[in-house]
């Protein structure tokens, strides 16, 4: 058991890592964030009852087709966890139905709080780009600054979620909120 804890706990921070250096040879910030997006979901369960085995996992994307949003559908088609992922750009709330990964751009920052309360009580893990995305009730802000990326997670939500995020991921974290 010791073995396979230490063993996530490297392909968590490799995975990590690997997207931080991408950044510093000249990959795109976005390119670099999603990755980042895509290893939240590797190492994030999802209750059988929402993602059943061999289904399809749905990534809900909100903001315009450029940058951090026009990265995450370059995601379309991979495989993780057994479950082929597809992208779908919304417009409105009343999209989101049957999303399993929300992830809201900065440009749509205004109206985050309204998509993230909307699902809220589903197993959806929430993904924002931005530091004030947390307090808009996503689980998961990317920040960056000084050429880095950085994640932070809201321990609170992901204590509520039906969600199992994985302990070394949540111990990755800049600055865990309280």
């Amino acid at each position: 058991m010791r073995a396979r804890s230490r063993l996530l706990r490297r392909g968590v921070v490799l995975g990590l890592i690997v997207a931080g250096a991408a950044l510093a040879q000249g990959v795109s910030e976005s390119a670099v964030k999603a990755a980042f997006v895509f290893n939240f979901i590797k190492f994030t369960d999802w209750p059988n009852e929402a993602l059943p085995a061999g289904n399809e996992m749905l990534l809900c994307v909100a903001g315009g087709k450029e940058g951090f949003s026009l990265a995450l559908t370059a995601l379309e088609g991979k495989v993780v966890q057994g479950h082929a992922l597809k992208t779908r750009m919304i417009v409105r709330k009343e999209e989101l139905s049957g999303c399993h990964v929300l992830a809201v751009a900065d440009s749509e920052a205004k109206r985050s709080a309204e998509l993230f309360k909307a699902v809220q009580t589903q197993a959806v893990l929430t993904v924002g780009e931005g530091e004030a995305m947390l307090e808009a009730g996503s689980l998961i802000a990317l920040v960056s600054n000084e050429q880095k990326v950085a994640f932070e997670i809201n321990p609170e939500l992901a204590r509520r979620s039906p969600l199992r995020i994985s302990a070394q991921l949540l111990k990755l974290a800049r600055n865990m909120r309280k």
